[in-house]
């Protein structure tokens, strides 16, 4: 049951969670948090 929702960076760490955890994860969001790499981070946090 997807019964999660995870805030995803986009980075190493909660894209690992997002692939462990895929099956309980009903919505992962993201946002930019004004660091140097989100123009990098964002675009591989989507899910398709």
């Amino acid at each position: 049951m997807k019964d999660s929702i995870l805030i995803l960076s986009g980075g190493m760490d909660s894209v690992t969670m997002l692939y462990q955890f895929k099956e309980k994860i009903a919505l992962a969001l993201t946002f930019d948090y004004g660091s140097n790499h989100n123009h990098k981070e964002i675009p591989f946090a989507i899910y398709h």
